[in-house]
């Protein structure tokens, strides 16, 4: 078994909008983002629900601004990217309660780094979290019992002025993500140091950069090198289809071939607001006419909505925890008798109100409502004056048709910002301000048993459905547009729709024809620094292949250190020894140079094994099964690595030189120092077990050498005589040196060449 040199290749995971740049970690495949959401502005007051500001994550709030900072930001508690469930991020634990459900105390865990080297502490969240009040009145209006909070070394404390079961979802949103210690206590237009898996690098009106964090310390997924995020063009030209991820275009967007769209369910309501503070919709008979009235499910298909609407008659999405599917009303339109009844041959005229890009769904409703007797009159506006003034304004329409987002995933984030009569001009536009529902809302979330809790909001989803001072109409979801290389694809209730960016890879699925090739694209560049192909045996038989790949998350030996790209190669089925599969991997030189190794020294793994030459580098078999079959320098200076195996699996790389010696022998020019006749364990590492044969004929042996490097005592020393050993737990052999009393005085060097010619020398003056 030949050994190939060992050491650590820059290789990064890929990216969304994103192209290589920055960080040392930051190379990786090129992969573009794009959206027809805003561009960043530099105003922090222009807090409108769709142009919040997007670089500054303590007035980062809408949709798009929320799945470009979820990458970057690092959260006292997140939800699990598999699961959802609420789970503890940067502190140790979910926080203690005390003071009767009024102090919640976290434990921040050590570890975690800022981008720029910063560490991580209570600190950095009390600064968020008085910083984000301070600067967004929006955030502020979400914490108004926040009354203290307090940072003592790794300890947060934060003081409420009532109990409040949301707070933990509440400190789940990005405005709350650490802050490093430099942020101004004034909205920042520069980007910020992150502590997320990655951090924004740069930003423009036409590009926003973001890059691996080379310091991040917690275990979500860096799939990718750099992310480019950058804007679509209302009607896209040829350059806009460059794209390998579109979040949440127009509905009049239409995606190039080749591309897939998928709708991402999000917690965010289609409905129309009635307003309670005249008739007719101050009568309660009224309001329940229109909810009865109202067709859902030919509303949800209608144009405006792109992806449709999942019909509802209720708020609270089935991505809320305590969501209950209450059935208050029809769905169909079939309520429109019951309708009629309650109007009692009354036509009251009403004024609806939308923004620009409903009107499809606007003539629907006009056509429902005045069906049972209504009388409708509609106004489009430009979504900036719809609302900024006429949504607030009690005194223009009698109905108003928009959607609400929840700033967090709870329901206390939307019934009582809805509902609540202190929220008057913050959501609640049907102007609805009912003491007995006040006082409801205002004890549900007081409540410490989280149980009851969430059994009472969906009790208060019911009641304020039947009540009707909204009507509810459908979820939202969003449209995501993703390129035939792109997978990984995971969506988080947290994120409220959108793919999450850090865990995005390159994904091919091809049906190979015998024979056939599927590969991940072509040559290996700086900014695409590994490509891969598989063919599969020529026996007659096609077959199904997939290759994903994405960040290393291998368990190897910690004296090694792994090319951070990852292959899961997916092939059924599968091939055999005398006809395997041949894997190419191809690495781009810049990594090879930046690591002073060749293509010779690049070792490959399979599901953390590392994978021997083949003994008939010349023949077509893969024997040993799998076995490297050659590595060959291209002439553009790229290095390609063969491989024929049975079996896909997964791959890694490993590259660099012979590690060693590791204490306690020093390597040369030092001079280790210890008394003659004494057995030393001499410790180097291979990249992995390459067995008991590693040395050439001859080897290890010393011979005479000069004491002029500076001197290092050797205080550990062996009595175990049974020379060459591997250490499965650390990744190291040890070979134990049984030294001569005869050398006292003596200055000697010790010689361990390997059987690919490296040697691995140690110098030594004995006492």
């Amino acid at each position: 078994m030949k050994l190939r040199r060992l050491a650590t290749l820059g290789v990064a995971a890929l990216c969304v909008c994103v192209l290589a740049g920055g960080s040392a970690l930051a190379a990786g495949e090129e992969i573009v983002v794009k959206t027809q959401m805003m561009a960043p502005t530099a105003n922090p007051t222009n807090l409108g629900p769709q142009y919040n500001n997007w670089i500054d994550h303590s007035t980062a709030g809408t949709i798009s601004a929320e799945v470009l900072i979820y990458p970057t930001c690092l959260k006292l508690v997140n939800y699990d990217e598999d699961t959802d469930a609420p789970v503890p991020e940067a502190a140790t634990a979910m926080p203690t309660v005390s003071g009767g459900g009024t102090i919640y105390t976290f434990t921040i865990a050590t570890g975690h780094r800022f981008s720029d080297g910063e560490p991580v502490t209570a600190e950095s969240f009390r600064w968020a979290i008085d910083r984000a009040i301070t600067i967004s009145p929006l955030v502020a209006a979400l914490m108004p019992d926040v009354v203290d909070v307090t940072a003592a070394g790794n300890t947060l404390t934060v003081t409420l002025s009532a109990p409040a079961g949301d707070l933990v979802s509440r400190l789940g949103m990005s405005h709350f993500c650490a802050t490093p210690s430099s942020a101004p206590a004034a909205f920042s237009e520069a980007p910020l140091a992150a502590a997320g898996p990655y951090y924004i690098q740069s930003a423009s009106v036409s590009e926003i950069v973001l890059a691996r964090n080379p310091n991040y310390g917690g275990t979500r997924t860096q799939n990718l090198g750099t992310i480019r995020w950058r804007p679509l063009a209302a009607v896209a030209a040829d350059e806009e289809w460059n794209a390998d991820y579109v979040f949440s275009p127009l509905g009049s967007f239409t995606p190039p071939a080749g591309m897939t769209t998928f709708s991402t369910a999000a917690t965010g309501v289609e409905m129309l607001f009635l307003n309670t503070t005249r008739a007719p919709f101050s009568s309660e008979t009224a309001r329940r006419a229109v909810a009865y009235a109202i067709d859902r499910n030919a509303l949800a298909v209608t144009d405006s909505y792109v992806p449709p609407l999942a019909a509802t008659d209720t708020f609270l999405s089935p991505l809320m925890p305590g969501a209950v599917d209450h059935d208050v009303y029809p769905l169909d339109g079939s309520g429109q008798a019951t309708a009629v009844s309650l109007l009692g041959g009354t036509t009251p005229a009403v004024a609806l109100c939308y923004p620009f890009g409903r009107e499809s769904a606007v003539a629907a409703i006009e056509s429902q409502l005045e069906a049972v007797g209504f009388q409708v009159t509609s106004t489009g506006y430009m979504p900036v004056a719809f609302f900024n003034t006429v949504v607030p304004n009690s005194l223009l329409c009698d109905l108003r048709l928009l959607t609400i987002n929840p700033p967090y995933p709870d329901p206390a984030g939307l019934l009582p910002r809805l509902f609540h009569g202190g929220s008057v001009g913050i959501a609640n536009w049907s102007f609805f301000d009912d003491a007995t529902f006040n006082a409801r809302l205002d004890a549900a979330n007081a409540t410490t048993d989280e149980s009851a809790r969430l059994a009472e909001y969906a009790l208060l989803d019911h009641d304020l459905a039947l009540a009707a001072p909204v009507v509810a109409i459908g979820f939202r979801s969003f449209r995501d547009i993703v390129s035939s290389r792109i997978g990984c694809t995971s969506t988080s209730r947290a994120r409220h729709g959108g793919f999450a960016l850090n865990r995005l890879c390159i994904e091919v699925s091809e049906t190979a024809p015998p024979g056939g090739t599927v590969s991940t694209g072509g040559d290996a560049t700086p900014a695409a620094p590994l490509q891969s192909s598989v063919t599969v045996p020529d026996d007659g038989e096609s077959r199904e292949v997939s290759i994903t790949q994405g960040i290393s998350d291998a368990s190897v030996q910690p004296s090694f250190a792994l090319l951070e790209q990852q292959l899961d190669v997916s092939v059924e089925p599968a091939g055999t020894v005398a006809e395997p599969l041949v894997l190419a991997f191809e690495l781009d030189a810049s990594v090879l140079a930046a690591a002073g190794i060749g293509i010779a020294d690049v070792v490959v793994y399979r599901n953390g094994d590392p994978v021997a030459d083949c003994t008939n580098p010349g023949g077509t078999s893969a024997e040993p099964d799998p076995c490297v079959a050659s590595r060959t320098t291209q002439a553009d200076g790229d290095g390609l690595v063969i491989v024929r195996t049975s079996a896909a699996s997964r791959w890694n790389f490993g590259g660099g030189r012979g590690r060693g010696p590791f204490e306690p022998v020093s390597a040369q020019p030092a001079v280790n120092t210890m008394k003659a006749g004494r057995t030393v364990p001499v410790k180097f590492a291979l990249g992995g077990d390459f067995g008991l044969n590693v040395f050439e004929a001859g080897y290890p042996r010393s011979e005479g050498g000069t004491c002029g490097g500076p001197a290092d005592s050797i205080e550990t020393t062996s009595t175990n005589s049974s020379g060459l050993q591997y250490d499965a737990t650390t990744g190291t052999y040890q070979y134990n040196w049984k030294t001569q009393s005869s050398w006292k005085g003596q200055c000697r060097v010790l010689i361990l060449r390997l059987t690919d010619g490296q040697e691995i020398r140690a110098s030594f003056k004995f006492n």
